[in-house]
């Protein structure tokens, strides 16, 4: 394993790498891109992980 050969700070930073820092509601997304909640979920809904989904 890569990760054993690491220092301990080295695995600490790389643990925060994918926080979360933020969500944001359906509504209020489409209501900021001026769209209908629908779209929006139509859109979210052929997203893939990396993409952004939690």
């Amino acid at each position: 394993m890569e990760l054993a050969n690491r220092p301990a700070r080295a695995r600490c930073l790389m643990a925060h790498v994918n926080k979360v820092h933020s969500v944001r509601t359906i509504g209020l997304v489409a209501q900021e891109l001026d769209k209908t909640e629908d779209e929006i979920t139509v859109l979210a809904l052929g997203m893939d992980m990396e993409d952004g989904l939690i």
